[in-house]
Order: structure tokens, then sequence, then C-alpha cells
């Protein structure tokens, strides 16, 4: 039994599970203020206790998983839509093409990842969309130099070498024979990938350029409640625990696949 993969699975079948009924049924409202009950501890009647509005935690970390999972789905299917294509594209043509996607994905390297998406989200302006798209652009390097290095393999396989011999074209040889080869690899990736995600989606809503209030997110939560941490610390440390599961539950799974599935770890 692969611990990793079952607790990774366990983990984000639970985060999922919690997101939609953060969606569809929370048991407050997370927008509701009541300010005669700002900063309550846990209890019975909060679970997570209260902010310094008289919000819900509970309800409020509940409903802040589908922002913040979706962007981060959503950045993680920006980077490997865009860079799976351009590695393939490098990796199939070779030459000139190859070089100078690949200087443009070393460029991409050059700046550190969360300076990069601050520096997109500065120039679009915050929001889901455009924190989506800046955590998209910073995965997108290392999804094209992974899928590059997989095809360059790939190619020279028999297989590969017989079908462009019967006159099959580039776009042919990518989906018919080095697609399958190439899942395995990028399944793996884009499960990691949706951990490092979530924390960069965390770390722009927390200086205020991610999810915009009055919508409740896990990094924006946190970065409300750094006033109130001598009052009331489980203002900061349950969005706090979301995020730590949410990270934990993605690498594991991303550990479990990859030693389930990739043949070298076996």
């Amino acid at each position: 039994m692969n611990r990793n993969l079952t607790l990774g699975f366990s983990l984000v079948g639970l985060v999922l599970a919690a997101t939609m009924v953060g969606a569809l049924a929370v048991p407050r409202d997370p927008l509701a203020m009541d300010i005669g009950n700002r900063v309550q501890p846990p209890g019975a009647a909060h679970f997570f206790g209260t902010d310094q509005y008289g919000r819900d935690i509970f309800s409020r970390v509940l409903a802040a998983g589908l922002p913040s999972l979706a962007v981060a789905l959503g950045a993680v299917a920006i980077g490997l839509g865009a860079g799976g294509l351009a590695g393939a594209l490098s990796g199939l043509h070779r030459g000139l093409a190859d070089e100078l996607l690949m200087r443009a994905v070393d460029a991409m390297l050059t700046f550190p990842a969360i300076l990069f998406a601050l520096m997109v989200v500065a120039v679009r302006g915050p929001g889901n969309l455009n924190t989506a798209l800046a955590i998209g652009l910073v995965n997108i390097p290392v999804f094209a130099r992974l899928t590059r290095g997989s095809v360059l393999s790939l190619r020279e396989e028999q297989y590969v070498e017989a079908a462009r011999a019967l006159g099959a074209t580039n776009g042919h040889i990518l989906l018919r024979h080095l697609l399958p080869g190439l899942a395995t690899p990028l399944v793996i990736q884009a499960s990691l990938s949706v951990s490092t995600a979530v924390l960069a989606e965390a770390a722009l809503s927390y200086l205020g350029l991610g999810v915009q209030p009055p919508d409740p997110s896990w990094g924006r939560m946190i970065g409300e409640a750094q006033s109130f941490l001598g009052r009331g610390p489980w203002m900061a440390v349950f969005p706090g625990l979301a995020i730590a599961v949410t990270v934990l539950g993605f690498n594991l799974l991303g550990d479990g696949l990859r030693d389930r599935l990739d043949p070298h770890t076996r």
C-alpha cells in the first residue's frame, strides 16, 4: 500500500468535500456581521470563533475554499496548457524554434516566482482571474522544461521513428505516440504544482492582490487577523490550518502518484 497516495487522496478528498459544503450549505452567512460577538473564542455557537466584525470563522474558512482552489487549479491549467504545448513544440522541432522557445522560458525563470506574479497582478489589477493568470504564467516554465525533456527522450524510441518513417506528421506523432508517455510526468507535476499555487494565491491575497473583499480567502483572512493575534489567535490559526492541510494533501498526492506511476521509482 502506498501510504503517501492514500493519505494524499484522503486529505484532498476532505478539502474538496469541505469546499463543496462551503459552496452549497455553510452553517452561517460568511459575510454577515455581528458586532456584539466580535473576537469571540471557539465554542458551541461558533466552532472556530469569530473575527473582528463578528463573522463566523468556520463558515468563512469553508466558503474561502472554493475561490482559493479555483484560482490554484486555474493557474495550474494555464501553466500545463501553455507550458506543455511550448515544451512539446520545442522538443519536436528542435533547431531555431527550440532555441527561441527555451530562451523565452529561461528569461521567465530569471525572475523570482512571487515577484513575477506580483508584477503581473500589479499591471492587470487584483481579482481571481488576474491572480490565476499571474500564477499560471509562473508555472509555464516548469511544465515547458518538463515536457521538452520528456519529448526529447520519447522521440528517440523506435515506435516514434517507425511512425515518422511511415510519413506521420508531428501533430499525429505528438497526439498518438508521445502524449501517452507524457501523461504520467505531467499529472505528477500538476498535483505538486497545485500546492505551490495554493500558497501563491494565499500570499497574493494576504497582500490584498488576490480575492477581493467581501469574499473570504484564506490568505486574506490571515492578513486581516494580523492586528488581532494577541486577542484572537484563532482568527489566523484556522485559515492557516486550511492552507497547510491543502498543501500537504496535494504534496502527498503528487509524491504518491510519482511512486506509483513512475517506473524509475518502483
